[in-house]
């Protein structure tokens, strides 16, 4: 219950922040742009929208995930509300999951905003409602839980400005994890082991990623959403672990 608390201060407060909105509206002015790089392409149009607004979406949601775990945490401590946390009856594994419930909320809402927003506009070009959106929503609310997660891990034993720099080289190594498979078979043997032990510790956010499905039209199975969504609790699970463990032995006095 002290968990939710947290979680609806949190949003509420991060709610109130400048940043958040302008990102929004960048966001808006993304998908919008779309069609017009779909004009400028001999590509299908519909498919240069697809692709371009879901980039946009995912993008935005990355930035928001990142700047978010990272400020929550840099902010408790540089105005030294987490004292007062502290020193009340909480616990600081409650903190930790109320903090991280709070930012998914915040996500939830503007990524949900983000892609109605889209369906809308997808539909208003080509008269076509595309229900498979949700699908795409959902794996993309999943990929930023688990930035979210590894924002606030950084955040809890680096400074603000490494936070930043690490996530957003954890999202883009996050995508490419399925090309280090190529360096298996190529390079010294130093490269083979350190690509084989970023491909398996380094969540595979490509998986997340159905633009090409959703472009071309190919049908998304249930069950490639359970199996993502187990695969990103299970990461979730074992980063909040460890930022549970950090935050319990650090010392804020």
């Amino acid at each position: 219950m002290k968990a939710l608390v947290i979680a609806l201060y949190t949003y509420k407060e991060l709610n109130k922040d400048k940043l958040n909105l302008s990102l929004l509206f960048i966001g808006f002015f993304m998908i919008f742009s779309s069609i017009l790089m779909a004009d400028l392409s001999f590509v299908q149009r519909n498919r240069i929208v697809m692709d371009v607004g879901l980039a946009s979406i995912t993008i935005i949601g990355a930035m928001l995930a990142i700047l978010n775990s990272f400020n929550i945490i840099n902010k408790e401590v540089e105005h030294k509300r987490i004292y007062a946390l502290i020193s009340r009856p909480i616990k600081k594994h409650q903190i930790i999951i109320g903090k991280y419930l709070g930012i998914l909320l915040v996500l939830f809402f503007y990524l949900s905003v983000l892609m109605i927003f889209f369906f809308l506009f997808y539909y208003y070009e080509f008269r076509v409602i595309k229900i498979e959106l949700y699908k795409a929503w959902l794996l993309t609310l999943i990929e930023l839980m688990v930035i979210t997660a590894m924002g606030m891990l950084f955040a809890s034993f680096t400074t603000p400005t490494l936070s930043i720099f690490y996530n957003m080289i954890f999202f883009i190594i996050g995508h490419m994890t399925r090309d280090l498979k190529v360096y298996w078979k190529a390079g010294s043997a130093i490269t083979r082991y350190v690509t084989k032990v970023a491909y398996y510790s380094i969540p595979n956010l490509h998986l997340f990623n159905v633009k090409s499905e959703l472009t071309n039209d190919i049908y998304i199975k249930p069950t490639y959403l359970i199996n993502s969504f187990l695969y990103g609790a299970i990461y979730i699970f074992i980063i909040i672990l460890i930022l549970i463990y950090i935050f319990q032995n650090k010392n804020f006095e």
